[in-house]
């Protein structure tokens, strides 16, 4: 192939390859921050337990939180998290300051 022939071939490659990686744009504040900060499950008897991860490149609780009905927190948490079942387990977002 010539060079003039295989120009339209690299084009429609490098926009493909563009559109499946995001176009190059700029960040935005979504992308800045991690959609996720940890996991949650509730005990049977409807302790939320939540552990905290460290940020993408680590793989391990940084901290360890348990929130029984009773404490006064119980119920911001749960909404923050939409709604958790006993044995259900969910990503946490993160919360906004």
């Amino acid at each position: 192939m010539t060079k003039r022939r295989l120009m339209p071939v690299i084009g429609a490659l490098l926009i493909g390859i563009s559109v499946a990686y995001g176009g190059g744009d700029a960040p935005t504040e979504a992308d800045q921050f991690p959609r996720e900060i940890g996991m949650a499950a509730m005990k049977p008897d409807g302790t939320i337990v939540i552990d905290i991860y460290g940020g993408p490149e680590t793989n391990y609780a940084l901290g360890h939180l348990e929130y029984r009905p009773t404490d006064p927190s119980y119920r911001a948490v749960l909404d923050h998290l939409g709604g958790l079942k006993p044995g259900e387990r969910k990503g946490v977002p993160p919360w906004s300051n």
